[in-house]
């Protein structure tokens, strides 16, 4: 109950534009700059350009294993969701970077190494579902699976999707 809680205010906090506010504990602090202290992480509604950066990301995990890591009001946590996260840290590791940062230019550098240090994959999880909530994944993963079954997306989609990414962080 206390995940659809937790969902239930991620989608009151998007409808609003509220940021999300994610209580966050660290029992290593060696990684981040002095002047940085984290006691929560807030998720502002993404800005254009983070979607731009987030989008092709997460266009290369499959739309099934997004479904599994994604939160819905039927299912909390999916069983089989740490397996897609091993399979995509990575991927996911950069996602909740960007959706962290929201702003252009690179997040900080300490930022994936103290992410990966200092989280479980249940905390992964909750910040991972706030940014894709700014972003409306669930519609997403939605009309996604409805282009792949009428064939009006391709390969070729998710390469120009990629190709983008790449351009974008060059440009950064």
């Amino acid at each position: 109950m206390d995940e659809l809680l937790k969902l239930l205010s991620l989608e009151s906090e998007l409808v609003t534009e509220m940021p999300a506010i994610i209580p966050f504990t660290t029992d290593n602090r060696s990684m981040l700059p002095e002047d940085v202290t984290i006691d929560q992480i807030k998720i502002y509604p993404l800005k254009v350009a983070t979607v731009a950066r987030i989008t092709p990301l997460l266009a290369e995990i499959s739309t099934s294993d997004l479904t599994k890591i994604t939160v819905n009001r039927k299912r909390a946590f999916h069983p089989a969701a740490p397996k897609v996260f091993e399979r995509y840290a990575e991927k996911i590791i950069e996602v909740v970077c960007l959706g962290i940062h929201n702003k252009s230019g690179p997040y900080p550098e300490y930022m994936p190494e103290f992410l990966k240090a200092n989280c479980t994959w249940k905390d992964l999880h909750v910040i991972l579902n706030a940014i894709m909530f700014r972003i409306g994944t669930l519609d997403f993963l939605e009309s996604t699976t409805q282009l792949k079954k009428v064939g009006l997306i391709t390969g070729t989609e998710l390469i120009a999707m990629q190709k983008n990414m790449i351009s974008h962080k060059e440009r950064s």
